[in-house]
């Protein structure tokens, strides 16, 4: 790891972490709990879930961490945050399965009704 000004560093990766959806609430709130308690440490935190790179972003919005302190990582790219919790930047597959999913569902729905109506 790269020495950077960011204390928290959240890598999104294939070989991070995963849990289940309520699982990742719990590491959330261990880790805001911990924060809360001892102040905002250097960390790197490898996750391979994108619920668990979303549920980080709430730690800005919630004023436990300040948006200068977190930083996302995917492949060679970091990934600043605002202060309202949004990205800066949105590399290509960055935490992008929701979308995927969404696209696919809507093509079909569109391929579905053309059927109906035609």
């Amino acid at each position: 790891m790269e020495d950077r000004k960011e204390k928290l560093v959240i890598e999104y990766c294939e070989d991070g972490i995963y849990t289940s959806d309520q699982g990742a609430w719990e590491w959330l709130y261990k880790l805001q709990n911990d924060i809360l308690k001892n102040g905002v440490k250097k960390h790197y935190i490898k996750v391979a879930s994108e619920l668990m790179v979303e549920l980080t972003r709430l730690l800005v919005v919630r004023k436990i961490i300040n948006s200068k302190d977190i930083v996302y990582k995917f492949k060679d790219e970091f990934i600043k945050i605002s202060k309202d919790g949004g990205l800066y930047t949105w590399p290509k597959n960055f935490c992008n399965n929701k979308e995927l999913i969404l696209e696919e569902l809507i093509d079909f729905r569109y391929k579905l009704k053309g059927k109906i109506d035609g």
